[in-house]
Order: structure tokens, then sequence, then C-alpha cells
């Protein structure tokens, strides 16, 4: 159990806190494609909701430490949700997805190229050592 809880501790992004936000996502997506269903162009009800869903998941990456990733994913999915016939597209939960992944693929990136580098600075130390 305390293993898990370490795991969790070194992402970015934890498991749950994912969880939690794929389904404000998946809510907040589906309240979109109703505003735009009720409201033939989107209207402004749309526009505000979808502002303040990008604004929110902005402030959660940025809390989460991700700062220019997640303003730069959040961008992108504000700009489709303004698009009337790719609003109909989940674009928020797709942003949460990405997100989710790309924190989990650098951090293990991340990872590598530190245990590269402890090796590194080893071989480089026996190096010296012996020369």
């Amino acid at each position: 159990m305390d293993e898990e809880n370490q795991d969790e501790k070194k992402h970015a992004i934890s498991t749950f806190s994912f969880i939690i936000m794929l389904g404000v996502a998946a809510i907040g997506d589906a309240i979109s494609f109703g505003l735009a269903l009720i409201i033939i162009d989107g209207g402004i009800l749309n526009d505000i909701f979808v502002f303040s869903m990008g604004a929110g998941i902005w402030l959660w990456t940025f809390f989460k430490g991700m700062g220019f990733r997640g303003a730069l994913a959040g961008g992108a999915a504000m700009v489709i949700e303004f698009i009337p016939v790719l609003n109909a597209l989940p674009t928020f939960t797709a942003e949460i997805v990405a997100l989710f992944i790309y924190s989990r693929v650098t951090e293990k990136a991340l990872g590598k190229l530190a245990a590269e580098s402890k090796m590194l600075s080893s071989a480089v130390k026996v190096a010296k050592k012996v020369a």
C-alpha cells in the first residue's frame, strides 16, 4: 500500500486526479454538446461555458505544474470548441487524456535521463581515479 502511495506522489498528475478530471471534462463536453444542440449555433451561453471550462482546466494544469503544456492544450481545446461543427467533439476529455499520457511519457523519459546521468557521472569519477 505504501508503495502505491509513493508511486502516486511521483507523478505530476495522479491516477485519482486524472479520473476526477476526466469525469469533469466528460460532463463539461456533454453540457457543451447539449447547449450547442439547444441553441442552434451554440450561442453565447455555450461560449461562456466553453471559456469557463477551458480556464478551469488551465488552472488545474497550472497548479499541477504543467504550465505551458496545459495552456497550449487548453487553448487548442477552446479553439476547437468555438468552431461550430467541431464543437460536437469531446475536446476537453481528449485534452485531459492527452495531458495525462504526455505527463507520464515525459516523466518516464526524464527518469531514464536521470539514471543515465548518474551512470555517466559515476563513469567520469572512475575515469578520474584511474587517470
